[in-house]
């Protein structure tokens, strides 16, 4: 009687063997598009949005903001040429805003300064820096669309203006816009 029971056991320990082994057949059989579709899967989607600087009012600089997001956090690249140097206090304001520039009537979340930097004699601004989230959140709701670059003389006066800003809704005395542009690409309105 045991010899009787030991061969259904092993029958079934042979189906259960055979049955793996075809399940797993295909696996490593090289395959590589199902691999790599794996992999593809797995890593975020770098999206990107650029803005061509065009000169303003007589100025003659011009140059490029890149933002690139990668879904997990964002860079943006600024390089502008041909500013004139920032003396004593001066210095340059990186700015998005959902307008075409700073005369426009703008609210609360419809503008966003990035960054302020001196220039000096060789008039080039180059850097590269994480942006704030609601920068390429604005971008990516196809917000924010628009970049400029203003010559910010007295610091003081920003700061008054833009608490000024916040409390009214009046728009801010961004300084005079030397450069500005338009972003365009995947990045923009990527959430619509």
């Amino acid at each position: 009687m045991r010899g009787t029971a030991g061969k259904p056991v092993a029958f079934v320990a042979g189906i259960c063997l055979l049955l793996i082994l075809a399940l797993t057949a295909g696996c490593g059989s090289g395959d590589e598009t199902s691999s790599t579709t794996t992999v593809s899967q797995q890593k975020p989607r770098q999206q990107s949005a650029r803005a061509e600087l065009h000169p303003v009012g007589g100025s003659k600089a011009s140059g490029v903001a890149v933002f690139t997001n990668e879904g997990y956090g964002g860079t943006l690249k600024v390089r502008v040429k041909n500013l004139e140097p920032a003396q004593g206090g001066a210095q340059y304001g990186l700015w998005q805003l959902d307008g075409p520039d700073s005369s426009s009537v703008i609210e609360g979340e419809d503008m966003k300064s990035l960054a302020t930097y001196p220039v000096g004699s060789n008039g080039r601004l180059t850097v590269e820096f994480a942006p704030p989230p609601l920068a390429i959140w604005g971008l990516e709701r196809g917000e924010l669309t628009y970049f400029l670059v203003t010559r910010i003389d007295d610091r003081e006066r920003l700061n008054k203006s833009i608490i000024h800003f916040n409390e009214t809704g009046a728009p801010p005395d961004l300084g005079p816009t030397v450069a500005r542009g338009i972003f365009k690409g995947s990045l923009v309105g990527a959430a619509e």
